[in-house]
């Protein structure tokens, strides 16, 4: 495209520019004179002058009068744009006002008139996100921008595989230049560069020609402990780096972090010590009376000499005042780490003698990153096309025989140019099954896998469409192999990915194993319900099923696999209702013959034989096999299916009403920070551990305080996002140097998502990031739940307010008092209708207080029999107490290690049985209440009843008043239940399948 008008463009020749410089531009003149392939690329390490590169070809290129330049972000967007309009002509003395194009900032809210508006001899620069916004909702300002712009500039263009966006630069079928400071190492991108296209500056000559610092690694030891770091740190820039930088006045300094956490943590121990800090993270607040600060400020504008971060200092900071980088924790790897040092190498005066010093721990191996970063960039300079993975594979292919004898037969070699390729597969009979609507695009699912592929380095060779319903690709990976530790060999496969619609139902199978996101997003797994009709036909069984627990406590068995010649003829377990089914093996009818069938009811797939291979055709009829028995929807399934719940997708309300937080594991590892470090620090401690959710928030109380917690359902990750900056604040790991995941209490919350949800949709409940929805009907005036069989009323229950009695007034050392329930128990129960199920009692022991196996334990050796009781008082006006019934279950299952008949532990306080209890002013001088024995002789008498097979074992909750067992069955047959009867009927299944775990019974007493 030719300029049209005589505005004067100055010759870029004849500037006073570096030679690297012209050679770049000599080299992007070349590709755009040229019948060129793909983009151009331009590397020139940070500090080499490559935004004056861009600001020549933008302005002063007359055959291409209107120019795009993309950036990564806002920050970089406004640096370039100053370089381009004035600072670098500025450096060069050339006046930017005599250069004809203007520069314009291309905005989604100002796209259209601004495109509209604006003549030839401009310059449009917008951000990535700007051009993929333009690009997806407004097609008409995409288009208008296709036609009025003639050449694409990419800042950064190492980030050019951002598929999201790399698309949108493309489809603008304009020449493109990608610049970058990082060698584009094309590992495993399928970059769409010309390799005859290149211009590399590389890092050592740029050092040589004094553009840019030596760098120079200082490894010291500080073993990842703070104060330790910031010693070290200080130590070396007091000492040493000042020395070494004589002539820079007040070198400045990166501290790189991991986390939020560790960015305020070493920037506040730097600035106690006197020191002027800026702290930079994405989630701090812009404030001027505060060091933290959530963009970026202009070194020009500040005196702050360490500058601390997480991932905002890697680019775009170009102050050559920055000496020395120290890494507090490491970079994951070499392109981050290459990107964070172009940050401290500017040598803008091109000064003799200069370095820049990197100070990391020596384990971190971040030297060794940069040393292959320069042996790469200097052989990669040499030679970019033998650095083209995909090139090299073709060489590979052209060098092999055309003919070779393999496997029995004389075999051509395999050539993707070939027709009617699909037919050269072999198809495994395997594939994931999705339900679709009958507005679903076949075409765009085509369209979104080839996307999906190149994004995930898969390079697609050939698109097939054997018939109007039916695609097939065929690509190759490359890849590292996987037994090398730092060393690289490339291995090459091949693959096919093959997907038909039959119907509603859309069959996806691809031979490496990837999926479709689109599918996922756009599609619905079938449901287990209609998976179970795969096994069909008289002769069809179940041999190998895999179950998971709904209950996901953390003495719970997550997972079990049963087999069997037919697990239909099993007798059904106790706990069978609470595990849905994750997959099945067994056999079915297909076409006369039972065949070995695999169902994975989560992932929605089928397999038949997986270690057999069958031509096209017979995969199709396959396929069309599975589909009509998908469709005959009245076909009954198994019975055997019946006996267990299913996972299920999520509800269409998943709005939450009801939140129990399970942090029982956690609560030891967090104590307020305004302790931290000091003898009276205080354990995070909740009051409660059950919220009702109201407009999307609830609040908790935690050691005294309260805190509002916001909850919402992100419907495109399927989980609960938890918020709440004031908790993340007020606590902190308790051991800051823990090899353990670092993040704050609602970092831990939302990544280990342990809590269960209740939403407005009944009859499901979320756990852990997962959906469930038990067969049975637990609640509900049909209610086939069996939990009742459980609770037994005792009348006296009513009226105990307390576990102990009250431990500020003393009591007879004979025993508690009256109208505890420790009283009930010590009495057994006399002159109730516990009297009668505590039967024959030889020993009873209390073991309450700390580490207890329970409150107390019971055995009968006549009956052969031992009780385990655990005693829960409900304190305050509520009816009920998800949270108390949560401890009490946590309590008792915690401890159903010492009811196994193999168990080899022995109870921690076994010694202090011979002793008194004491809780403040209430003391019982014996904790032995009944056998007069010392307590190993004790614990051997219930370890022989607990080994013998035929005795009975069995676990008690004795609940106080506050619960009753009328209220709590009115409640739970009504067509929805208030969302803490159902954590209680949770917990409490919980509870009823981890003791049955262990052989035992499980008895709980309440008031009626």
């Amino acid at each position: 495209m030719g300029s049209k008008n005589n505005k004067k463009y100055y010759s870029w020749e004849k500037f006073p520019l570096w030679p690297h410089q012209l050679s770049a531009l000599e080299l992007a003149r070349s590709y755009l004179n040229s019948l060129h392939k793909g983009s151009a690329l331009i590397q020139m390490p940070t500090g080499t002058g490559k935004s004056g590169v861009i600001a020549v070809i933008a302005r002063c290129f007359k055959d291409f009068p209107n120019v795009l330049i993309v950036v990564p972000w806002a920050d970089l967007l406004w640096q370039l744009k100053r370089d381009v309009e004035e600072r670098f002509w500025n450096k060069i003395k050339v006046t930017p006002s005599n250069c004809p194009k203007s520069i314009r900032h291309l905005k989604p809210s100002t796209a259209e008139t601004c495109l509209n508006v604006t003549k030839n001899d401009v310059v449009f620069i917008c951000t990535v996100q700007t051009l993929q916004r333009i690009y997806a909702e407004d097609e008409s300002s995409y288009m208008s921008l296709k036609k009025k712009i003639s050449l694409v500039l990419v800042d950064e263009g190492h980030r050019e595989p951002a598929h999201e966006w790399a698309k949108a630069v493309r489809n603008l079928e304009k020449p493109t230049i990608l610049f970058t400071a990082t060698p584009y190492r094309n590992d495993l991108k399928m970059f769409n560069i010309d390799p005859r296209h290149v211009y590399v500056y590389s890092h050592q000559q740029a050092v040589k020609d004094r553009y840019i610092r030596e760098v120079e690694f200082i490894e010291q030891d500080f073993a990842d402990s703070p104060d330790d770091f910031v010693k070290v740190l200080l130590n070396f820039y007091h000492q040493e780096l000042k020395t070494k930088l004589s002539d820079v006045k007040e070198p400045r300094v990166i501290v790189r972090c991991e986390t939020e956490n560790d960015v305020n943590d070493i920037a506040s121990r730097l600035q106690n010590k006197g020191l002027k800090v800026i702290a930079v993270h994405d989630r701090f607040s812009d404030s001027s009376e505060d060091f933290r600060q959530k963009q970026v400020p202009d070194p020009e504008k500040t005196d702050a000499i360490f500058w601390v971060h997480q991932y905002k200092l890697i680019e775009g900071i170009d102050d050559p005042r920055f000496c020395l980088l120290a890494i507090y924790q490491p970079l994951k790897n070499a392109r981050s780490l290459v990107q964070q040092v172009g940050r401290i190498i500017r040598n803008p005066d091109q000064k003799e003698n200069q370095k820049a010093f990197v100070l990391t721990y020596p384990t971190y191996k971040q030297r060794d990153f940069w040393e292959g970063y320069r042996k790469f960039e200097a052989k990669y300079g040499s030679n970019p096309k033998h650095y083209d993975p995909r090139s090299i594979f073709d060489k590979i292919v052209q060098i092999q025989p055309e003919l070779q004898y393999f496997e029995g037969n004389y075999r051509q070699r395999f050539d993707f140019k070939s027709g009617d390729l699909y037919r050269q597969f072999l198809y495994p009979r395997s594939a994931n099954i999705y339900e679709v609507e009958d507005s679903f695009s076949l075409d765009e699912l085509k369209e979104s896998v080839e996307d999906e592929w190149s994004k995930d380095d898969l390079d697609v060779r050939k698109r097939e469409k054997p018939d109007d319903e039916t695609y097939v690709f065929t690509y190759v990976t490359y890849g590292n192999s996987p037994i090398l530790l730092n060393h690289a060999l490339l291995e090459y496969k091949i693959g096919f990915t093959i997907f038909r619609r039959i119907s509603n139902f859309v069959f996806f199978f691809d031979s490496q194993g990837n999926s479709s996101h689109y599918l996922i997003e756009n599609a619905k797994k079938v449901d287990p319900h209609l998976l179970q009709h795969l096994f069909k036909g008289r002769g069809a069984r179940v041999s190998e099923i895999s179950l998971m627990n709904m209950d996901l406590g953390r003495y719970s068995i997550r997972r079990k696999t049963l087999h069997a010649r037919s697990l239909e003829d099993t007798a059904p377990g106790l706990v069978d209702y609470a595990h849905f089914v994750s997959t099945a093996r067994g056999f079915t009818e297909h076409q006369g013959r039972l065949t070995n069938r695999y169902v994975g009811f989560t992932k929605a797939r089928v397999s038949d034989h997986p270690s057999l291979r069958y031509e096209f055709n017979d995969y199709m009829k396959w396929l069309e096999d599975l589909a009509s028995v998908l469709e005959g929807r009245a076909r009954k399934s198994l019975i055997l299916f019946n006996r267990f719940a299913t996972f299920t997708n999520p509800p269409s309300d998943p709005t939450p009403i009801n939140i129990l937080l399970d942090v029982e594991d956690v609560l030891e590892e967090f104590e307020t920070a305004s302790q931290r470090g000091k003898n009276e620090r205080k354990l995070l401690s909740f009051d409660d551990l059950c919220f009702d959710v109201s407009n999307g928030k609830f609040e908790c109380v935690a050691n005294s305080e309260k805190y509002t917690v916001k909850i919402s359902y992100n419907s495109e990750k399927d989980k609960y996002i938890l918020e709440s900056s004031e908790l993340e604040k007020a606590y902190v790991r308790k051991d800051p140097n823990s090899d353990r995941n670092r993040d704050n209490l609602i970092g831990y919350l939302n990544r280990t998502q342990s809590f269960r949800v209740v939403p407005k949709t009944a009859k499901v409940i979320y756990a852990y990031s997962k959906w469930y929805k038990p067969k049975l009907q637990i609640f509900g005036e049909e209610s086939e739940f069996e939990l009742m069989k459980i609770l037994h009323p005792v009348q006296l229950l009513a009226g105990i307010s307390t576990e102990k009695g009250d431990p500020n007034q003393e009591n007879d050392s004979n025993g508690w008092p009256e109208g505890s329930l420790f009283h009930l128990i010590d009495t057994l129960g006399e002159g109730t209708e516990l009297e009668q199920d505590f039967g024959n009692i030889d020993i009873l022991v209390c073991d309450d207080m700390g580490t207890e196996i329970a409150d107390f334990i019971a055995t009968s050796n006549s009956e052969q029999r031992v009780v385990f009781i655990h005693a829960k008082a409900f304190r305050g006006e509520k009816k009920w107490s998800a949270t108390a019934f949560s401890e009490v279950s946590f309590q008792a299952i915690k401890n159903l290690e010492f009811l196994h008949p193999y168990s080899t532990q022995k109870p921690k306080k076994l010694n202090s049985w011979k002793d008194g209890w004491r809780c403040k002013k209430l003391f019982v001088a014996q904790r032995i209440r009944r056998g007069a024995r010392e307590p190993d002789a004790i614990w051997d008498e219930i370890r022989k009843i607990i080994r013998n097979p035929s005795s009975s074992k069995e676990v008690w909750l004795l609940l106080g008043q506050g619960f009753s067992l009328k209220a709590f069955k009115n409640e739970v047959k009504k067509p929805q239940p208030p969302a803490e009867i159902i954590q209680i009927i949770y917990s409490l299944q919980s509870l009823w399948s981890n003791v049955s775990s262990v052989g035992a019974g499980l008895r709980i007493y309440c008031s009626p």
